[in-house]
């Protein structure tokens, strides 16, 4: 019987992924959890509390190099139970982030951690090729397991669109109120937990958060995103 070997492994990703030396503890939308490497486009975590798939929420990592509070969007992409487990002999979950609208001071926090903490990690090359070999050695008669599916983006109805639509024209000459509507929804976004304090940047665009508060955060800031997104 022919043996088949394992195709090539390349690296695909585009921004290379740096391990960190030691974990670096952080938070996801307040939940307390660990980066245990990074890019400048996502993060892998660990965590003791499952977070599902698809999740978005805001990331700040607390360290030393992060002196100004910074914070940014992120969305798990997948998420697993890890068979390594805390101090206390729990089972943590490993899960990937993608990083969303990544700004300048975000992206300089993300450059100063790796520069300090990170170092090339190789192994992600090793693992994908080990998880391809074992699929090739596997028996043909071992069940074929679906993953569970993505959960779908959120709709938008027609009368949210309308409205987003109506504010951003409304605003769009009025710099001042702009700028207004911005600074009041940081006390809004503290007031509601989704930042540790009014000063700290907001991770979401401008534009979406000035919009947001004029619409007295009655509709979702991800679908006012998304609508700003579709009348580019």
């Amino acid at each position: 019987m022919e043996t088949l070997s394992p195709p090539e492994v390349r690296e695909v990703r585009q921004k290379p992924r740096f391990r960190l030396r030691s974990p670096i503890p952080a938070t996801f939308s307040g939940l307390p959890v660990t980066v245990t490497n990074l890019s400048a486009g996502g993060l892998r975590i660990e965590h003791p509390s499952p977070i599902k798939v698809n999740a978005a929420g805001s990331i700040r990592i607390e360290s030393a190099e992060n002196t100004a509070g910074v914070a940014f969007r992120g969305r798990i992409r997948w998420s697993r139970l890890s068979k390594a487990g805390s101090d206390d002999g729990k089972l943590l979950y490993t899960s990937g982030v993608q990083i969303e609208d990544l700004g300048d001071a975000a992206a300089g926090l993300l450059g100063r951690l790796i520069r300090t903490f990170g170092e090339r990690d190789p192994g992600s090359l090793d693992l994908k090729r080990k998880l391809i070999e074992e699929k090739m050695q596997a028996p043909a008669s071992a069940p074929f397991l679906m993953p569970p599916p993505t959960p779908a983006a959120p709709a938008i109805r027609p009368d949210q669109a309308l409205l987003i639509g109506e504010a951003h024209t409304a605003l769009a000459n009025r710099p001042e109120q702009f700028q207004h509507l911005y600074e009041r929804a940081k006390k809004s976004f503290a007031a509601r937990n989704l930042i540790e304090h009014e000063s700290h940047p907001i991770p979401y665009r401008r534009e979406a958060v000035a919009i947001w508060e004029y619409l007295e955060g009655k509709i979702d800031i991800d679908l006012v995103t998304m609508v700003l997104d579709a009348r580019r």
